[in-house]
């Protein structure tokens, strides 16, 4: 028996066991990135339903940061979903790395950036603005003295809400975030979501007002109105969400009445701490992030199981740590934040109470978990070093010295999460996530007029407004995240980068429509194309990107038709993994001579080709038994073929024939020359 050509070609051209090693050990790696499918498969498709993830820069160097911070969570609060979207601080040039790997992890569909306008200063900075107000009027009045004053305000307020203070981010950082994270963008420009003050969502979100009336929903929206100072405000901000004045009053235009919910300082530590999980849930009541989360369930991946009972606790006060609390708080359960600063201000020495810092050490040691398991804490933070980390781990273990657990003893600092972020928690709609379909798919072809899920736990949806993303991947084959891959991919005529894209979770396009013509539901919902590229087709598009030539390579192409032979390139890992296939297959690499009157080693003939026989594949293998069916699957493939070795009684030369051959050579020569076999 030989191999046949091409698959021999992959393991005879190296001639060097190091290369062979080095092959076989890629084919034995984990395969997750493309699958190959050279003739059509059953293959499962899954597509979910889900909102829009959002993130949106902050700048890390306005003092006001605070503040801006609560104008976001305040648009959040109004788009379907935004309770889940995200914050990211950056100096206007560059990201810190602990966020680029956060928003790796979270694979936003949108970018935003929180606009200030003088707006903004008449919010936070009012008798600054006043002054501002007093030099524009003055400049006014000696031109037009007969305006009035009223008048003048009003034209002044319009005017400065008009005004843009924000600085722009710069073409280099919007280039990254699109080659790195590759979200909806209209080419270098990744901004798609304005947020500035007193705004709501809007294309391209789904404002969560029109969507209200479509479904049943709490009537009474809890207002945790108390203040304790800036630091408590963001926090419980960030759990409960905020709703502006104007928007309650639209809110209870659709039957959601405002209910104001009062607590002490220390209830209302506790409630933060365990982020707002405190006492039974009232399903009549629910907060402006609750509202944003109908119909939607938070779905966790089945590999997550690691760092389950772990809590992660964020220390610091500044921009830093509350946006890595922000954010790691929606990718992951039980994450605290810890601004330390701000409790141990709070500390009040003139009464017997505990202080704040007391409160929340004794709340975070009695959090428990289902079966009674206690917790395990991993404190890291963006503005303290491990030391002083450790003081604080100390002080916390030290206000409750009779404590039956110990914080210090279960407690440990890290600073690279990483490993907490590889499985994060995902928002989809309820029990419209993974829905499976099987069709027959081959790489290099289209599944036309694919048909887009739709929304289902709502008595109708508005073609206008409500707007949702479709999630659609192929089992055992994902592509590669990347800016030029989505509306390459996913093909409609009003399809554009700014309403599709791969990304880390796989195709992931804009519903019902970029546009609205008129209809309902049904007729407005796109039904793309989906092109089903193979991983050639996908380096050659990358590679025309950067004005590069792409040519496989002779060993590429060796592998493909390898692969090609096998069927696919999980089944050839499979046979190279198996130690008696391998084995099998290597052996036709071996180029030493059996000794006399050795019969098990095959026979290596003037071609320098090893040939084997039964005895040679059954040593390998360990018995017959094993040997023929190792035998029938590769000649079923095509890879090994049957066949004698005859000796010329002439020429005394020796070489290999096919079994087909041998009837044929025995017509072709003359009787004379005709040799018994």
């Amino acid at each position: 028996m030989r191999t046949d050509a091409l698959l021999k070609a992959v393991f005879f051209a190296t001639h060097s066991p190091p290369a062979l090693e080095q092959f076989l050990s890629l084919t034995s790696r984990k395969v997750d990135a493309i699958i190959r499918m050279t003739t059509p498969t059953l293959k499962t498709i899954s597509t979910s339903v889900r909102p829009a993830r959002v993130t949106v820069l902050l700048d890390s160097t306005d003092e006001d940061w605070m503040e801006n911070a609560l104008r976001v969570i305040e648009h959040y609060s109004t788009a379907w979903g935004g309770s889940h979207n995200i914050i990211i601080p950056t100096d206007g040039n560059r990201i810190e790395e602990q966020f680029w790997n956060i928003l790796d992890s979270y694979d936003p569909d949108f970018l935003g950036y929180y606009y200030k306008t003088g707006a903004d200063k008449k919010l936070n900075h009012p008798e600054a603005y006043q002054q501002d107000f007093e030099d524009f009027r003055q400049r006014l009045m000696s031109q037009y003295p007969d305006i009035g004053e009223n008048r003048l305000r009003d034209d002044f307020d319009k005017l400065m809400a008009q005004k843009e203070v924000s600085r722009p981010l710069p073409e280099e950082l919007q280039v990254e975030l699109r080659n790195r994270i590759a979200p909806f963008h209209i080419e270098e420009r990744v901004y798609e979501v304005g947020i500035s003050l007193n705004s709501q969502a809007q294309y391209p979100l789904a404002p969560l007002l029109k969507i209200l009336p479509n479904c049943s929903h709490a009537s009474n929206l809890a207002l945790h109105w108390q203040d304790y100072g800036d630091t408590h405000k963001l926090w419980l901000s960030s759990i409960t969400g905020r709703a502006t004045p104007e928007y309650q009053r639209e809110l209870n235009g659709v039957r959601v009445t405002p209910k104001p919910i009062a607590h002490d300082i220390y209830e209302s530590l506790r409630f933060l701490v365990n982020n707002g999980v405190v006492g039974p849930i009232n399903i009549d009541v629910a907060t402006p992030y609750d509202l944003t989360k109908l119909k939607l369930s938070l779905y966790r991946p089945t590999k997550s199981r690691g760092y389950r009972n772990h809590v992660i606790v964020i220390v610091g006060d500044t921009i830093s740590d509350f946006c890595l609390y922000y954010s790691l708080s929606r990718l992951r359960p039980h994450v605290t934040w810890l601004p330390v600063g701000w409790l141990k201000s709070q500390a009040n020495s003139q009464t017997d109470e505990e202080s704040l810092f007391d409160i929340y050490s004794s709340t975070l040691q009695s959090l428990d978990f289902r079966g009674g398991a206690h917790p395990k804490y991993i404190f890291t933070s963006q503005s303290l070093d491990e030391a002083q980390l450790n003081n604080v781990i100390q002080e916390l273990n030290d206000c409750h010295t009779f404590s039956v657990s110990s914080i210090k003893d279960n407690s440990s600092t890290e600073f690279n999460l990483s490993k907490l972020l590889e499985a994060p928690l995902r928002l989809y709609e309820a029990d419209n996530v993974d829905r499976q379909s099987s069709m027959m798919i081959r790489e290099g072809a289209y599944i036309d007029v694919f048909n887009t899920p739709k929304p289902k736990n709502f008595t109708s949806i508005d073609p206008r407004e409500h707007r949702w993303i479709t999630d659609v991947n192929v089992v055992d084959y994902k592509l590669p995240r990347h800016h030029a891959l989505g509306n390459w991919v996913v093909r409609y005529r009003t399809v554009y980068t700014d309403t599709v894209r791969v990304g880390r979770t796989g195709i992931s396009y804009l519903c019902p429509h970029s546009m609205y013509f008129g209809g309902d539901i049904d007729t407005t919902t796109i039904r793309p194309t989906i092109f089903i590229p193979t991983a050639l087709q996908i380096f050659e598009k990358i590679s025309e990107l950067v004005k590069h030539q792409f040519r496989t390579s002779d060993k590429g192409y060796y592998a493909q038709e390898s692969i090609n032979k096998l069927g696919d390139l999980s089944t050839m890992g499979s046979i190279l993994r198996d130690d008696d296939f391998r084995g099998v297959l290597v052996k036709y690499l071996c180029q030493k001579k059996p000794g006399p009157g050795v019969h098990d080693e095959g026979a290596l003939l003037n071609d320098n080709r090893r040939y084997l026989n039964l005895p040679a594949i059954s040593k390998i293998a360990g018995d017959d038994s094993r040997s023929q069916k190792i035998i029938e699957l590769l000649i079923q493939k095509r890879i090994l073929y049957r066949g004698y070795i005859f000796k010329c009684k002439l020429c005394r030369g020796a070489d290999w024939f096919s079994v087909e051959e041998t009837s044929v050579l025995s017509h072709m020569n003359p009787p004379e020359n005709r040799q018994v076999v």
